[in-house]
């Protein structure tokens, strides 16, 4: 897995020239596994977004749901406030923006007001957090973690194991190989590669993963324990 400045630019430059590419399509022997295709044309428009060099772009109800739902927690602060235990005695309107974040169609308060929430919650209750030495370039702010039991990290493994599992399984259906041991495997926008690994794992060639994030909460509660479950030592040697 490679998290490289140099990198951000080669992502970028691919972004911009890398044409739609259809679900479960393969290219050479690489497998393109997307979302179902959305049709815009039955989605009510809410709203324009404006570019930087003026150009006027729809925005659709519902679709950024439905190419990723998880895109609430993209960023640390929500994904944080999202991850703690519910039963710490959490104020109303942090309360209320959590119900908000559910349903709504953006972020409904900037992130660095998000991040506040969160030292908020760390200075109620220190023990449920970890206040990591990563400082995000989002909000110039310490990146903080929500402890998290361990049989959550299990359940993510095993997540992980079996969406490679099912891809490995396109791969020699549709290729008509049964080794996977000639195989390279890259995933753009890996996070912090637990599917990497988890091909790794299966045994193939080669398993690259590259990303643009900053280090987030992951990388301080659930990245140790999940790399152990997948025996990341290992892989690496």
């Amino acid at each position: 897995m490679i998290f490289d400045q140099r990198l951000r630019n080669s992502i970028r430059t691919i972004g911009r020239k890398t044409k739609k590419i259809r679900r479960d399509r393969i290219l050479g022997p690489r497998i393109v596994a997307r979302g179902e295709v959305v049709d815009t044309k039955n989605l009510d428009v809410f709203g324009k977004f404006e570019t930087s060099d003026g150009r006027e772009i729809d925005l659709y109800e519902g679709y950024r749901d439905s190419i990723k739902r998880a895109w609430r927690i993209d960023n640390w602060p929500s994904c944080t406030l999202k991850s703690m235990d519910q039963t710490l005695p959490i104020p109303e309107y942090i309360c209320d923006f959590l119900k908000e974040l559910e349903s709504s169609r953006t972020l409904p308060a900037p992130v660095n007001e998000i991040a506040d929430m969160v030292y908020e919650m760390v200075g109620r209750c220190p023990e449920a957090f970890i206040v990591t030495d990563y400082k995000s370039g989002e909000t110039l702010k310490n990146i903080v973690a929500a402890r998290r039991p361990p049989e959550y990290v299990q359940s993510a493994v095993r997540m992980y194991r079996n969406n490679a599992y099912h891809m490995a399984e396109k791969y020699r259906h549709w290729s008509g190989r049964g080794d996977l041991s000639r195989v390279r495997s890259l995933e753009t926008g890996c996070g912090v590669g637990y599917s990497t690994l988890s091909m790794a794992e299966l045994g193939v060639a080669e398993a690259v993963g590259i990303d643009t994030i900053d280090p987030d909460y992951r990388w301080a509660e659930e990245r140790p324990r999940a790399f152990e479950c997948l025996n990341a030592a290992e892989l690496f040697e």
